[in-house]
C-alpha cells in the first residue's frame, strides 16, 4: 500500500470512499436510514471539503499499488477533549478501510501513518471515540495502546449512541 495526504482535489474521492466505508461498516448493525441519512449528510462534498480546508487537519489516503484505488483513509484532526490531559492533542476522527479489505494489515499501516504524522506536527496525546458495540474496533485499537478515558455521545441521524474516548502518547 502507497500512503499519501489528500488535496482537496481528492474532495469527491473522499465524499464517496467515506460513505461507502461508513455504510459498510454499520449498515448492518443500525437502521438503513439513519446509516443513510448520516452518510450523505456527513460524507457531503462540502462537508469534506471544508474539513480539508480545517488548519492542521490532515487526510490520510492508502492507496492499492497494484490499481491506484484508494482503499482507505484517516482523518487526524487538532481537537481537545475534556478527559484526555494534553498540551497538544489530537483526534483521529476516523479511520476507515473498505470492508473486502480488512484484516490484511491495511489498518494497521494507516495507524503507522497517522502516528508518525502526529509525531512530526509534536501532538503529545493522540483521542478517539470508537462506538461502545464495536468491538473489533475497540479491538483493533487496544492493540496499539489505546486505553479508555471516558465517554462522549454520537449522535447517529436522529438516535444519540455511546462512543468510548479511547487514548495514548502518540510518542
Amino acid at each position: 500500500m502507497v500512503l499519501r495526504r489528500a488535496t482537496a482535489d481528492d474532495t469527491a474521492l473522499l465524499a464517496a470512499l467515506g460513505a461507502r466505508t461508513f455504510t459498510e461498516a454499520f449498515m448492518g448493525v443500525h437502521d438503513p436510514g439513519r446509516v443513510a441519512r448520516y452518510a450523505a449528510r456527513s460524507f457531503a462534498e462540502p462537508r469534506i471539503a471544508e474539513q480539508l480546508a480545517q488548519p492542521g487537519a490532515a487526510f490520510l489516503l492508502g492507496v492499492d499499488p497494484t490499481t491506484a484505488r484508494v482503499v482507505a483513509y484517516a482523518h487526524v484532526r487538532p481537537a481537545p477533549a475534556t478527559m484526555v490531559p494534553a498540551e497538544r492533542p489530537v483526534e483521529l476522527a476516523r479511520l476507515y478501510v473498505e470492508l473486502p479489505l480488512t484484516g490484511r494489515g491495511i489498518g494497521s499501516r494507516m495507524m503507522a501513518a497517522v502516528l508518525a504524522h502526529a509525531r512530526a506536527r509534536a501532538h503529545d496525546r493522540i483521542w478517539l471515540g470508537v462506538w461502545e458495540h464495536n468491538r473489533a474496533a475497540q479491538r483493533f485499537y487496544r492493540r496499539w495502546g489505546f486505553v479508555p478515558v471516558g465517554q462522549i455521545a454520537f449522535v447517529l441521524d436522529d438516535e444519540v449512541q455511546t462512543d468510548h474516548v479511547l487514548s495514548r502518547p502518540v510518542g
